[in-house]
């Protein structure tokens, strides 16, 4: 019988909550896909746990009767949990965000809920600062999107997830209203580029291109807002995650679809050898979420 703690987890939500979407809500998931948990544990288990209708949803005898267990189980794991966090990380953890998000926010937020005691604090970073700012021990760790494996002497960088890519330009911009575009129908564009980073820009922009040109990168930014500023004022135009299309939607902005690129992946850095039980809940927290979420955060799973 292979039961894990998500699947009490979400046995408790439910039998708390007695409905459905109140208790996904809670967990931070998709009401399907706590359905889905609770039918793979009444089926490992044998027994139904719980009677649904319509309206209504109530613990059946066998329900009941796991309801104390699985309170104590799922406890004694989060004390366990909280005492490994607090003892490895010294009751603080400093996140690094080079692009945020619903996603990122949630992952932070789930992760705090999981380990009381612990103080999570969040920082923003510039494109170039993710992998230097672990590096440094600004931040214990940081999630940094990438075309390249961020991964270099000294970092240690876990896929979390992935997404598409975009091509931004402003609502006046030739290509705005397309429902998507090649990447070699963008070579004569002028693109927004980061200081420091040359190799990083190759991977993320295609360059060069499968006709061997490689595209003008002229302005240079530090930050998302700065690139969608000289986006919408035509100055240039970027490559950027789908999910930027979500998380920063603007009016005088266009976020059309590259047809012919392949995603790039959103990666948990942190120091080699220093993986505390605090990392560890965070890259499990992620890994749950976008297992649960991806089409609403509009990611994808890595495989």
């Amino acid at each position: 019988m292979d039961l894990t703690v998500q699947h009490l987890r979400s046995f408790l939500a439910v039998a708390e909550e007695l409905h459905f979407t109140r208790a996904a809500a809670r967990l931070h998931v998709a009401p399907p896909s706590l359905s889905q948990q609770v039918a793979l544990l009444e089926k490992r288990l044998g027994t139904a746990l719980f009677w649904r209708t319509s309206r209504h949803v109530e613990l059946t005898e066998a329900g009941r009767e796991l309801l104390p267990l699985a309170r104590r189980a799922v406890g004694a794991l989060d004390e366990v949990q909280s005492w490994a966090v607090r003892r490895a990380s010294g009751d603080r953890v400093v996140v690094g965000l080079v692009v945020g998000g619903p996603l990122c926010s949630a992952v932070v937020a789930c992760s705090a809920g999981r380990s009381a005691g612990v103080t999570w604090d969040v920082r923003s970073l510039g494109f170039a600062e993710g992998e230097a700012a672990v590096r440094s021990g600004r931040v214990d760790v940081a999630l940094v999107p990438a075309a390249h494996d961020p991964a270099v002497a000294g970092l240690r960088a876990v896929p979390l997830w992935r997404e598409d890519r975009v091509l931004v330009v402003a609502a006046t911009h030739r290509l705005a209203g397309r429902d998507g575009v090649s990447v070699a129908e963008t070579s004569d564009e002028r693109f927004v580029g980061v200081a420091g980073r040359p190799v990083a820009l190759d991977a993320w922009f295609v360059s060069p291109r499968p006709d061997g040109r490689r595209p003008t990168v002229d302005p240079v930014a530090g930050t998302l807002e700065e690139v969608l500023n000289l986006c919408a004022a035509g100055l240039a135009v970027n490559i950027a995650g789908a999910s930027v299309a979500r998380t920063h939607p603007r009016p005088d902005l266009r976020f059309v679809p590259l047809v012919d690129v392949p995603p790039v992946t959103v990666h948990l850095v942190s120091r080699d050898g220093r993986r505390s039980p605090a990392q560890a809940l965070l890259e499990q927290v992620a890994h749950e979420l976008v297992a649960a979420r991806a089409q609403e955060f509009g990611v994808l799973p890595v495989l």
